[in-house]
């Protein structure tokens, strides 16, 4: 992978023979590798991380089409949770206007 741009700005081109892009954006958001980052930055004032930490950065690579079910499974999981989270965000403007009749 080519992820250098400039001394502090990478792009990931995922091959897509061997990674579904969405399975990555996944895996780049989990709680490993958000923990990978965190472990492997430097710097004090401008944290960064390396281009050879991010090139032996490891991740699970399972068969595409396994890939795929899970980036599926993912995706129907975000979709809800946006849909409980409006629920939740309406919910708590009715109790909000219940209130302010309750005090008028």
């Amino acid at each position: 992978l080519n992820w250098n741009i400039n001394e502090s700005v990478f792009a990931l081109k995922p091959n897509q023979d061997f990674i579904v892009p969405i399975y990555l954006y996944y895996i780049l958001n989990s709680f490993s590798s958000t923990k990978y980052f965190s472990d492997n930055m430097t710097g004090s004032s401008f944290k960064s991380i390396k281009n050879a930490d991010l090139q032996i950065m490891p991740i699970v690579l399972p068969e595409k089409l396994e890939q795929q079910k899970i980036a599926s499974f993912l995706s129907r999981l975000d979709v809800q949770l946006e849909v409980v989270s409006q629920q939740i965000d309406k919910t708590k403007s009715f109790k909000k206007g219940l209130l302010q009749q309750m005090f008028v």
